[in-house]
């Protein structure tokens, strides 16, 4: 299993528990699914394709671990 599908798969059987707690931010797995799947429209919409590479540089948030996803 991709690190993708076990988003989308924990927001889909288990969307309201807690996913990830970042200082004062809380978010479920529905509302990281539905983070990650922005982010990656967005990417998509640029002209990103699967297997293109992509830098991230910035400091440890959530924003971090929803572009790994």
């Amino acid at each position: 299993m991709n690190v993708g599908s076990l988003v989308a798969r924990h927001a889909r059987y288990r969307s309201d528990h807690l996913a990830l707690v970042c200082g004062n931010t809380r978010l479920t797995w529905r509302e990281l699914g539905v983070r990650v799947n922005k982010l990656s429209n967005a990417l998509l919409a640029i002209g990103l394709k699967k297997g293109d590479k992509l830098a991230v540089v910035m400091p440890n948030c959530l924003e971090v671990l929803e572009t790994y996803w």
